[in-house]
């Protein structure tokens, strides 16, 4: 009889397992807060990863059923540009999520006033454990006009290492999302604080090669204390959820329903998802949609 009761029970589990959803996210930054928000509101499981472009490819092949990204390294992992040497045609957009403004900070009493200025500044390189972010620093550069032979090189495993150099003053830059939890504990514990550094807005490749981003401008706020010069050009862009094509249509149609019905949980769950606008959860066509999305949306009336 006990074998019979644990053999049931192990087939429960199994069951329970198997039918469980999962979410892969980063294991820090932005990306981990939305992660954890967004699991929590639609009531998937929560998977941290190392980089976003070590779960790109679980989730083309099935081992995973959900992931984050932003929307040009979504685009870039369909059609095997960049850092992806192959072509992740199992991806399907699920749905857009919050404004994203990713932002290139120094302290505020640093030499650096503009990005043309870092030449000779320690910059935070390689990261062999988030690619993305080198091909970020490197663009950077460029909207300077400069490259990595201008600079000093510092070489860091992944973005948060690059935090822990920046706030052991290894390098001089960083980047983090414009009012993420890095950026307001720095900001209030560094003295002088940070200040944002503006682009240049005619130069670089930032709103040309990184597709569904685009520029915007920042002015100080009381909201946004490191932005401390007018009309300050950033970048910014919509973070999207995305599944593999073989998510069953029903479990992805109840995903975007839960999401949109349940969008104050999402708004509520952290200050980055405050904004969050589900009237813009559909607005995206740059690789094909599940077509559980595409079901759930026509019911909303979004498409």
């Amino acid at each position: 009889m006990k074998s019979l009761f644990y053999g049931v029970l192990s087939l429960l589990l199994c069951m329970s397992t198997a039918h469980a959803k999962t979410l892969a996210h980063t294991k820090g930054g932005g990306n981990y807060t939305l992660g954890i928000s967004l699991a929590k509101t639609v009531g998937v499981t929560p998977i941290p990863n190392s980089g976003t472009t070590f779960y790109i490819p679980k989730v083309n092949d099935g081992r995973m059923d959900f992931g984050l990204s932003n929307p040009s390294q979504l685009y870039w992992a369909y059609n095997g540009m960049e850092m992806f040497d192959k072509e992740y045609t199992n991806l399907r957009f699920v749905a857009n999520l919050v404004e994203f403004r990713p932002v290139v900070m120094v302290r505020n009493n640093s030499k650096y006033k503009t990005i043309d200025d870092l030449r000779g500044a320690r910059i935070p390189s390689e990261f062999r454990g988030s690619p993305l972010f080198q091909k970020n620093y490197t663009d950077l550069l460029a909207n300077g006009g400069l490259t990595w032979n201008d600079v000093k090189p510092i070489p860091v495993a992944t973005f948060k290492d690059s935090i822990r150099a920046f706030e052991n003053n290894r390098v001089d830059v960083f980047k983090g999302t414009l009012g993420g939890a890095n950026n307001r504990r720095l900001n209030a514990t560094l003295r002088g604080g940070l200040r944002l550094l503006c682009l240049n807005p005619d130069n670089g490749e930032y709103s040309k090669e990184w597709p569904g981003q685009y520029l915007r401008k920042y002015s100080p706020d009381p909201t946004t204390p490191t932005v401390r010069t007018k009309d300050c050009i950033g970048i910014a862009y919509k973070y999207t959820v995305w599944s593999n094509k073989d998510v069953s249509n029903d479990v992805v149609r109840d995903f975007v329903l839960k999401l949109y019905n349940d969008h104050m949980v999402f708004r509520n769950a952290s200050s980055l998802t405050a904004e969050f606008n589900r009237d813009h959860m559909a607005q995206y066509d740059r690789i094909p949609m599940h077509e559980g999305a595409i079901d759930a949306y026509k019911t909303l009336g979004l498409r």
